[in-house]
């Protein structure tokens, strides 16, 4: 009986083990990221017509914070377009949302295996897949309602479009309508998270070396950006602190930068903190013998991974999140340095084994809700914010909670309280960030009474 095309296969049964272990999974509840709040905000913002308004509110926002770095004013508009249509089918379910992120995530593991694909053999290819889909640090990562699973998909397929067309000079139809979607597909990962703006130069870098130069795809991407910039707001990360620390503190960051990707890997496999350096250190020394063992056959591969990876050594913010994108190739090269050493099968299968029993282990564990904005105490919180005039303003820990589910300012000054009616404190979390801040906002309230508080909320009157 011929068994290769149930081995030829075998990868889509990867990525259903990985949806159903996932998808059945999915903890009630989102933590207390900011960023989620205010993509929310925007893709809300789009539907009911007032994102002119929400993009004062965050102007308003930067122009008053003080000494800490915060996001833009605006996110770019890719993802939030992306939760308005999901909330135009669905509404603000937090449960459909989280389905439909990791639906964008299956689809790059499966573009990644295409990819990978094309440069190994089938088993090494599948293993590999493994090791990406069912590394257990997902199974934390799926909870968030972030812009990281659709820009992982457009990255993904951006560089599998490149390889395609200008390594291997292969296309999808007509040349010029090929590069053309190759424009656009960059245009959208960079639409959604502005670190995919590396994908130009990597795609200039590459059409160089084969001699193929096209200026339709950087046509189509600079036509796309005049296009978007008829939406309100300011989307860049100027004046939002990032610069400003980087240029204040350059060396400390490089070194924060260093550390923290350095130790990526460890952190991808979940691994307890004491084994991040050595699980690290033995997966960059075989990505680096298998970068130079492939140099001249993975062309677009290294171009891209050196050009986002330039990105992150300068981004003031360090969070192995933002390394997602080229860390599945830093395995593929990973295997690769392992098979010049010849044992490739062994790490890859060890590597995969372990990932399933970590995802096991993490599957079978109690899921409790997430502590965050969705409890009762955080409910309760928001509906008395609400109720306060319209024009109040409030210092919190997480100002653009309070404006997306309160519809009231909120701001983060250390110094003053500046324009500020009301102190908000949250007293859910023992992390030591949150009572950094906390201590630093009680110094306003001057022995002030609280107006409201219950188990995990404090709101003081200043005025």
């Amino acid at each position: 009986m011929n068994q290769r095309p149930v081995i030829a296969y075998g990868w889509i049964a990867i990525l259903a083990v990985t949806g159903i272990a996932h998808g059945v999974s999915f903890r009630a509840g989102h933590d207390w990221g900011a960023d989620y709040a205010w993509y929310w905000a925007q893709a809300e913002s789009l539907i009911d017509g007032s994102a002119a308004q929400l993009a004062e509110m965050g102007s308003y926002r930067l122009q008053h914070t003080q000494g800490v770095i915060v996001g833009p004013a605006m996110y770019p508009w890719g993802f939030p377009v992306l939760l308005a249509a999901g909330h135009l089918l669905w509404g603000a379910d937090l449960l459909a949302t989280k389905i439909y992120l990791l639906c964008f995530y299956l689809a790059a593991f499966a573009v990644f295996y295409a990819v990978i694909r094309q440069k190994t053999a089938t088993v090494p290819a599948m293993l590999i897949l493994a090791v990406i889909a069912l590394n257990p640090a997902l199974f934390e990562i799926k909870e968030k309602i972030r812009s990281e699973p659709p820009f992982l998909l457009l990255f993904m397929t951006s560089v599998y479009l490149m390889i395609r067309f200008v390594e291997q000079n292969r296309y999808l139809g007509p040349r010029h309508l090929s590069l053309a979607f190759l424009g656009l597909c960059v245009f959208c990962a960079y639409w959604l998270r502005t670190h995919g703006i590396v994908l130009l130069p990597a795609l200039f870098a590459l059409q160089l070396i084969h001699r193929s130069f096209n200026p339709i795809p950087f046509m189509v991407f600079g036509l796309c950006w005049m296009l978007v910039q008829l939406l309100p707001g300011d989307t860049s990360y100027l004046g939002s602190g990032h610069l400003d620390r980087l240029f204040a503190e350059p060396f400390a960051v490089l070194r924060q930068n260093a550390i923290a990707y350095g130790l990526s890997p460890g952190a991808y496999f979940d691994a307890p903190k004491w084994l991040h350096l050595y699980i690290s250190l033995a997966v960059w020394c075989l990505a680096l013998a298998g970068a130079i063992k492939r140099r001249r056959d993975d062309h677009a591969i290294l171009i891209v991974c050196a050009c986002y990876a330039s990105i992150l050594v300068i981004y003031p913010f360090a969070r192995v999140r933002f390394i997602q994108p080229i860390l599945p190739f830093i395995m593929y090269f990973a295997f690769q340095g392992a098979a010049a050493l010849r044992f490739r099968y062994p790490i890859a299968g060890a590597a995969a084994a372990v990932c399933m029993a970590a995802l096991l282990v993490k599957w079978s564990a109690p899921a409790p809700p997430i502590e965050g904005p969705y409890t009762a105490e955080a409910q309760a919180f928001f509906e008395y914010v609400s109720e306060t005039p319209e024009d109040s303003v409030f210092l919190f820990w997480k100002p653009r909670s309070i404006v997306f589910y309160a519809g009231r300012m909120a701001l983060l000054r250390f110094r003053d309280p500046g324009p500020a009616d009301y102190v908000a404190i949250y007293k859910g979390s023992e992390n030591r960030f949150t009572k950094k801040r906390n201590a630093a906002l009680l110094k306003f309230t001057a022995g002030r009474p609280p107006i409201f508080r219950n188990e995990k909320f404090e709101i003081y009157h200043l005025k």
